[in-house]
């Protein structure tokens, strides 16, 4: 068997030295300025978001005779950037066309602005509130032809870091 030695120059230990000390003050340097900036680490800044959606979620006028469907459900991903998110099913009289057209007044008001309605469909619409909020609309389930009436209307609240004040302004 051939016996194989690799022949290294003094210079390349320090070259490689040097890689691994760079690296490790790399590593311990970007958490450090980050919990100096003051930015609050994505835990706190989950929770802070989890504080306020509830009460702003409340907060969404709902059609007369609307009944809450099932449980509110609520949680977060973490996937390209945080979203955290509460949705609800409210039995509402009438269609979803209708409910759209009483909701989008209410909301204006409350200070909402539709959201890429160029995306919008007969069965989902958005709604955003600046600077990250996004309040989603969708038929879930049309009983038009049922006596009464009704519909399945999903109210999805999502707090994406993603979008802007200026995405929100500029939305229509």
């Amino acid at each position: 068997m051939a016996k194989l030695t690799i022949k290294t120059r003094r210079g390349g230990l320090w070259v490689y030295l040097a890689i691994v000390l760079g690296g490790i003050a790399l590593a311990v340097s970007v958490p450090l300025v980050y919990r100096l900036s003051g930015a609050p680490r994505p835990a706190e800044r989950v929770e802070q978001i989890q504080r306020e959606i509830l009460p702003l979620f409340a907060s969404v006028a709902l059609p007369p005779g609307a009944e809450p469907r099932g449980d509110l459900m609520e949680g977060f991903t973490h996937r390209r950037g945080v979203t955290v998110w509460v949705e609800r099913e409210y039995m509402v009289p009438g269609s979803f066309a209708a409910a759209l057209a009483w909701h989008e007044p209410q909301l204006v008001a409350q200070g909402w602005r539709p959201y890429e309605r160029a995306k919008w469909r007969g069965f989902a619409a958005s709604f955003c509130l600046a600077p990250s909020w996004v309040l989603e609309l969708a038929d879930r389930g049309d009983f038009s032809r049922s006596r009464p009436p009704h519909h399945r209307l999903k109210l999805r609240l999502n707090w994406y870091g993603g979008v802007t004040e200026r995405d929100c302004a500029n939305a229509q």
